[in-house]
C-alpha cells in the first residue's frame, strides 16, 4: 500500500491537491490503483500524520509499518511527526497500532521550513490547534490556511 498524504497547498492550482497529484503520477507509472491510498484533506505536515492514522486504523488495520518518503527538507519532520503520533496512539503497554520502521528523501530544488514553522507542528500534535495556526499563519504562507475548526 502507498499514501499519498497532502491537501491543496499549491498556490497555482488551488484545485489540486499534492495527495491527488502524487496518487496519479504513481498509477501512470504502473502502480495498481487499490494500493494508493489516498488522504487529501491534510494542509500541515501534523495533519498528514492525524488523518494518514485515522485512514490506516479505519480502512486499513492490516496495515502495521510505514516508511516515510519526502522531500530532503522536509523528511526530519516528516519522520519525526509521524512516529509521535504512532506513539500518541500506542496503548497503555506501548504497542504501536502502526509503526515507522524507514524513510526516504529525494533531493528537491529548493525548499526549507523555518524552525519556528516546524515547531508548530509537534504543538498542533498535543491538541493545541489554536497556538500551532497561530505559528503557521505567521511563519509560512500556504496561499492561505483555512480557518481554524475550533
Amino acid at each position: 500500500m502507498i499514501v499519498c498524504t497532502g491537501g491543496g497547498t499549491a498556490s497555482e492550482n488551488e484545485s489540486a491537491t499534492e495527495a491527488g497529484k502524487m496518487a496519479e503520477w504513481l498509477i501512470a507509472e504502473g502502480i495498481a490503483e487499490d494500493r494508493v491510498i489516498v488522504e487529501d484533506k491534510s494542509v500541515t505536515t501534523a495533519q498528514n500524520a492525524i488523518f494518514t492514522f485515522d485512514i490506516l486504523d479505519e480502512k486499513y488495520p492490516q496495515v502495521t509499518q510505514l516508511a516515510i518518503v519526502s522531500s530532503d527538507y522536509h523528511i526530519a519532520t516528516g519522520v519525526l511527526l509521524f512516529g509521535a503520533e504512532s506513539t500518541l496512539r500506542s496503548d497503555w503497554a506501548g504497542n504501536e497500532t502502526v509503526k515507522v520502521i524507514s524513510n526516504a528523501a529525494y533531493k528537491a530544488p529548493s525548499g526549507t521550513l523555518s524552525s519556528m514553522f516546524q515547531a508548530g507542528a509537534p504543538i498542533e500534535l498535543s491538541g493545541d490547534k489554536e497556538t500551532a495556526f497561530e505559528i503557521y499563519y505567521e511563519e509560512y504562507d500556504i496561499h492561505e490556511l483555512p480557518p481554524l475548526d475550533k
